[in-house]
């Protein structure tokens, strides 16, 4: 059973909503509280505590997942809401962001697994992004979760402005930022 309640040493709860906190470095989160998010349309490819905390902060979350149990527990925090969906389909997943909501997004999270995905994901979620809109990627360059970025996801990401966060403490954990121009 999967709980979205329950948080472990690299986690951190948000003292305003008691939410978790979405799973990325704690020098990113510090930089996260600050923005202004009410008014934000999140898209997030992989769903889990972060979907309920981006929900209650955002307007407006769509969210792709592969884990069935974890969509599943989703549910069960924030209802059946068809900005939701759930496929093991590497195709779909990836191309979920292009519609049928057919909308641009302030915010775009790739943290989802199969890890190995989210080098595909990058180009959508860049064509997708509003201008200014912001790129969130956790676990950049982290060979401990098994996943270094593609040359040609590290280029579309050198050619826009970015800043990597790491987190102290745990020896190769980032979470990078790109803001689209």
């Amino acid at each position: 059973m999967i709980d979205l309640n329950a948080t472990n040493e690299w986690q951190h709860r948000d003292p305003e909503t008691g939410l978790i906190f979405p799973w990325y470095t704690k020098s990113f989160l510090d930089e996260l509280v600050t923005w202004e998010l009410k008014d934000k349309v999140v898209f997030e490819y992989g769903a889990g505590a972060s979907t309920i905390w981006w929900n209650k902060k955002a307007k407006h979350v769509f969210t792709v997942e592969s884990n069935e149990p974890y969509f599943e527990a989703l549910i069960k925090h924030v209802g059946n809401d068809s900005a939701m969906m759930y496929t093991p389909l590497q195709d779909v997943y990836t191309n979920y962001i292009y519609g049928p909501h057919g909308t641009k997004f302030d915010i775009i999270i790739i943290d989802g697994e199969p890890i190995q995905w989210r080098d595909a994901c990058v180009q959508p979620a860049l064509d997708c992004l509003k201008p200014s809109g912001k790129l969130i990627i956790d676990n950049w360059m982290q060979p401990s979760v098994g996943w270094m970025p593609s040359e040609e996801t590290q280029r579309l990401v050198a050619s826009l402005p970015h800043v990597i966060y790491s987190q102290d403490g745990h020896p190769d954990w980032k979470t990078l930022l790109v803001t689209k121009p």
